[in-house]
């Protein structure tokens, strides 16, 4: 449709005076219209909605959506149920013919004792439709260990960081383009403490200037994702492609059978320690992540988790180190053999004796780099 230029119609409204010797011209008005057909596409992993966060915290998603019509389109968005927690910015969008633009939806729950939300999202194609449908899920999780990397739809935000120098004599005007279907990698660009994310860019650079080029990786599903950055110089033929690459997915784990404290803090009972005697307990790791997670358990001597524990006899965690498939969980086993040093600490009231870090990461990148 693209390639189909729209019909034009132009006509010309004059305004006159009638009077009984003549025609008095008052003014003239330019009438102009385009006839076309309106057609809005939305990415094939976007065809329903999903976040999730915590309570009294908001999560988001950004959704593109291309003009694959030959005439401008102009789109109302809204939401049929929990228009309280479920918000769209904008609500109006104006899309040019070939072009693609993106709103923003989030979700931020208020009521604590309700856990799912549904709802769906309404795009109308102004002033006659189409109408679009696309479901919407929100889901309060517990307040469980969560990982603070920088998420884009629960997903983390990985940005990779290239180096342009001209090192010739005379001025260049370079354009940086991201060629990717899957519409996953974005060039990152700052304006004071805003940053904006584009699929390309025009950089003026003058003779042996650097620019930082920053390139990221927002996933929206746990499969490989591939593209290219294109860096051509303009007026020639001199064209440049960096091959992207980025796989889809986060781990992330909770502990069951712990207390928690605060975020990303728990802790866990054992009874009042003696001399000689061992203490057991077992805690729950979950991974409630799309992604498989390579787990390891330390244990420390302090709360900073700086000082390791050296004596094997003292603390044993069993298994120390796993991997752990997404929406899955596994036991995992501590023997603690206290000293006169945290009896004494536990004498006359409860204290903090050990530190126990459960560190987790990417299994598929491990397994790639071996790691």
């Amino acid at each position: 449709l693209l390639s189909m230029a729209p019909e034009q119609f132009h006509a010309c409204l004059g305004v006159e005076l009638d009077t009984p010797y003549s025609m008095i011209s008052l003014g003239c008005v330019r009438l102009r219209a385009a006839v076309g057909v309106a057609r809005l596409h939305t990415p094939t992993h976007c065809e329903i909605i999903r976040l999730k966060t915590t309570h009294g915290k908001s999560a988001m998603q950004r959704i593109p959506l291309r003009n694959a019509g030959n005439i401008p389109l102009e789109v109302s968005l809204e939401v049929t149920h929990w228009p309280d927690v479920f918000t769209v910015v904008p609500m109006q969008l104006m899309i040019e013919a070939g072009g693609t633009s993106e709103f923003l939806i989030k979700f931020e729950p208020k009521q604590s004792h309700i856990t799912n939300f549904e709802s769906l999202l309404l795009m109308f194609v102004e002033p006659d439709g189409p109408g679009y449908e696309m479901p919407v899920y929100g889901e309060i999780l517990c307040q469980s260990v969560i990982s603070h990397c920088p998420t884009y739809s629960q997903q983390p935000i990985h940005t990779q960081t290239l180096i342009l120098r001209n090192a010739a004599k005379y001025q260049m005007k370079i354009l940086l383009e991201v060629r990717d279907e899957s519409l996953q990698f974005e060039i990152v660009s700052s304006f004071g403490h805003k940053k904006k994310l584009s699929t390309s860019k025009e950089v003026m650079l003058k003779p042996l200037e650097e620019y930082p080029v920053h390139v990221c990786y927002k996933p929206t599903k746990t499969i490989s994702a591939t593209g290219k950055l294109l860096v051509r110089l303009l007026n020639s033929t001199f064209k440049y492609a960096l091959p992207l690459t980025g796989y889809g997915g986060v781990s992330e784990l909770s502990l069951e059978g712990v207390r928690s404290s605060r975020l990303n803090s728990c802790w866990l009972s054992l009874g009042h320690p003696m001399v000689g005697s061992k203490l057991y307990s077992t805690v729950t790791v979950c991974n409630n992540g799309t992604q498989a997670a390579y787990v390891k358990a330390i244990g420390f001597e302090d709360l900073s988790c700086k000082r390791k524990v050296r004596n094997a006899v003292k603390l044993i965690i069993e298994p120390n180190q796993f991997c752990l498939k997404e929406h899955s969980s596994r036991e995992v086993t501590i023997q603690l053999m206290p000293t006169e040093k945290e009896t004494s600490l536990c004498a006359l009231k409860d204290a903090i004796i050990m530190t126990i870090g459960f560190f987790y990461g990417d299994e598929i990148s491990r397994q790639l780099y071996r790691l």
